[in-house]
């Protein structure tokens, strides 16, 4: 059985984060593998996201179990990285991995920004500091990176894109980095649903149904899991894991999606 990865943040609602990822993981029948960078809690009357670092030695030694003590591992996925030192941590190991040659795909999800919560300059997740970590560190060790509108401005540090034109110019330059291949996650209107996906030499816009739903929690975790998934299993070619992912998680907010509460609702992966 393919071993996968996931770093990120635990969502305690359940929708996003490690354990959408472990979720999507299972259904792809691979074996997953947890690295806890975060605990997210909610306030229960606002639903505000509130952030909740873990320890760097705590992630070191979470690395050196999965990495050292297992090993083996086909794909890694990044989600919420609260912290520069926590991208400068995972990045160092990361590092040591892509020159040993014991990973061959990482696929990063620039987690910027908790869905439903207004952005401030004083963000945890949205600071200068991190934007350069991220580029510094971590995107050169990158197969693939696939940030939403937003997390695209802040890397290509730009206004968040409006356009298709927009799209492109941050692609580019998110590309120069280091990344071997940039999705960008362009949202979607009542009648599709539209990426695009930039490796160096041609773009391809992929577009997909769009499902009109409220129930979007995790949608962004569901399909960089998904890629990293593809990946894993030897589907190795990028438009078709990225056409795959969409059409998972179309099929998901169709089939599965519901109302956590009144604030909230996602996917159940069934």
């Amino acid at each position: 059985m393919h071993k996968v990865v996931t770093i990120a943040g635990s969502d305690t609602s359940g929708g996003a984060g490690i354990l959408a990822d472990v979720k999507v993981f299972q259904k792809h029948r691979l074996y997953p593998m947890t690295i806890l960078t975060s605990i997210v809690t909610q306030t229960s009357s606002e639903w505000k996201h509130e952030v909740h670092p873990v320890d760097i030695i705590i992630i070191e030694k979470q690395m050196d179990t999965v990495f050292d003590g297992i090993g083996g591992i086909d794909a890694i996925k990044t989600g919420l990285l609260p912290t520069t030192e926590t991208i400068e941590c995972v990045a160092r190991k990361l590092s040591v991995l892509v020159k040993a040659k014991k990973v061959k795909y990482i696929v990063i999800d620039p987690v910027m920004k908790c869905k439903g919560d207004e952005q401030s300059e004083n963000d945890l997740l949205n600071t200068k500091q991190i934007v350069d970590a991220y580029i510094k560190y971590l995107l050169p060790l990158a197969t693939v990176v696939t940030p939403n509108l937003f997390e695209a401005g802040q890397l290509a540090k730009t206004q968040t894109p409006t356009t298709v034109d927009d799209m492109k110019n941050a692609a580019k330059t998110i590309y120069e980095y280091g990344v071997k291949n940039v999705i960008i996650k362009g949202g979607g209107d009542s009648k599709k649903s539209v990426n695009l996906l930039y490796d160096g030499k041609n773009f391809d816009l992929i577009e997909g149904e769009y499902v009109d739903t409220k129930c979007t929690h995790g949608t962004g975790c569901v399909f960089s899991a998904c890629i990293t998934a593809q990946l894993a299993n030897g589907k190795t070619n990028i438009q078709d894991a990225v056409r795959s992912a969409k059409e998972y998680v179309a099929n998901a907010l169709k089939k599965t999606s519901f109302k956590v509460n009144d604030h909230v609702g996602t996917m159940t992966h069934e």
